[in-house]
């Protein structure tokens, strides 16, 4: 019989300290880092790129290049930030991607020709995997056990709205382009907002160096700022123990299975004909979805500290699975509204709750590694998911597919036990102790 370890979700929790942990403020420094390196990455470059396109005579395939490459990159940098946050701190990882996202803005305000046009958006891409999301999350790791949840939700939350709010932003300053205007510096729209980008990441990286503490212990805290208890001994596991766990095989389906399904499940209202052809109902409906998926962030955090994790990532794969039960059904406008606000709000719970089953499962000393291991076999699947949905030959289909998926992901975690201490462990509690 294996002995049960801490559980996030438990109501016997030592009592606060008192005062407000230092661990929140990093979790507001996490959103803005997230911000800075994601935001303009997702929202505002293709809307740049685009605006320069049309000063040199750039084509579609220029423009469709430069989102691919720098998604691309991104991917390739994840397991690169795994490996860095384990070896020399997620502090580090997080100045030399912010430097990294400095020099990659810089160099696209100089953008004229393609190759300074890919290479730009290639270094923008590595620069935000390489010290975002996943530094940020082994941060938050070190500091929070009992609130971890709605510690990671923070940035998450923060990062969304960054995306939603940047868009529209950068189509106001670059407006000028279109006119043949320029800004009041006497730079065009688009290289203004580039070296804003350049300077936000640069400032970032700066109070990464002054302000981020990779460990409670450095500056003589605690984790949640409350006193430690040691009868609950908390998992560690290395990664090569990890991956040979049956837990972190059905985590890593899960979160690939369910991650494809979201992302070739798109609500499209004109497969219901009438009202649903229109192009406004479609925005409409989208846009349910997206701010769904955007609300729901917080929402995950606070349902995840009040129950086992592994309950609450089934709870949100449910409400994405009936969601597209609804949007398979086409049986109303009404109910496909209804279908994509469940969809969405399952898509914005799973993520966070998924990066921190990693850490209640298998711990913090390797948490960059064994993060970076299950997202490369979840980027897999979503790599074959996507191929398949190309020829799946119509809408229907696509539903069909993210169906499946989602009840896949949903049984993955419904075979989920609480966690356990490592082999490791539990050799040294069945140790002998000498008594001298």
């Amino acid at each position: 019989m294996t002995t049960p370890v801490w559980d996030p979700a438990a109501t016997n929790q030592p009592a606060p300290q008192g005062g407000l942990s230092y661990g929140w403020w990093l979790a507001a420094i996490g959103t803005t880092i997230l911000v800075v390196a994601t935001a303009p990455l997702n929202a505002a470059l293709p809307i740049l790129t685009f605006s320069r396109s049309q000063q040199v005579g750039w084509t579609a395939l220029h423009l469709g290049l430069v989102t691919a490459l720098s998604g691309a990159v991104a991917w390739v940098a994840g397991p690169i930030a795994g490996w860095g946050v384990d070896k020399i701190g997620p502090r580090k990882m997080v100045m030399a991607g912010m430097l990294l996202v400095t020099a990659g803005w810089i160099l696209f305000s100089r953008a004229g020709d393609p190759w300074l046009l890919f290479a730009s958006s290639a270094l923008i891409g590595f620069g935000a995997g390489l010290g975002a999301w996943i530094p940020v999350a082994a941060v938050l790791n070190n500091w929070f056990r009992r609130r971890l949840c709605t510690a990671m939700a923070i940035p998450g939350f923060g990062a969304a709205l960054g995306v939603i709010g940047l868009a529209p932003l950068t189509g106001l300053v670059i407006a000028s382009d279109i006119e043949g205007a320029t800004t009041l510096s006497g730079l065009a729209g688009w290289q203004a907002a580039a070296l804003v980008f350049a300077a936000a990441g640069l400032a970032v990286s700066v109070v990464a160096a002054l302000a981020i503490r990779d460990h409670p212990q450095d500056p003589g805290a605690t984790m949640d700022g409350i006193r430690p208890d040691d009868s609950e001994p908390l998992p560690e596991y290395t990664w090569r123990e990890a991956i040979k766990t049956r837990t972190f095989w059905l985590l890593a389906l899960g979160a690939g299975c369910f991650q494809a399904a979201t992302m070739i499940a798109v609500p499209d209202p004109s497969s219901l004909g009438g009202e649903g052809n229109s192009s406004s109902v479609g925005l409409y409906v989208s846009l349910t979805y997206s701010i769904a998926a955007v609300m729901f962030h917080p929402v995950a955090g606070l349902v995840g500290d009040r129950m086992p994790i592994r309950h609450a990532l089934l709870l949100f794969v449910s409400f994405n699975l009936v969601g597209d039960a609804l949007l398979l059904a086409n049986q109303s406008l009404p109910l496909f509204w209804v279908g994509a606000a469940l969809a969405g709000m399952g898509a914005g719970g799973h993520g966070i709750l998924a990066f921190v089953a990693i850490s209640i499962y298998f711990g913090r000393s390797r948490f960059g590694s064994i993060v970076a291991f299950s997202a490369f076999i979840a980027a897999v699947g979503n790599g074959a998911a996507a191929f398949f949905s190309v020829f799946a030959g119509g809408q229907t289909w696509f539903h069909i597919l993210a169906l499946v998926l989602a009840a896949v992901a949903a049984a993955a975690y419904r075979a989920i036990r609480p966690p356990v201490p490592s082999p490791s462990q539990r050799a040294t509690m069945l140790a002998p102790v000498d008594d001298g």
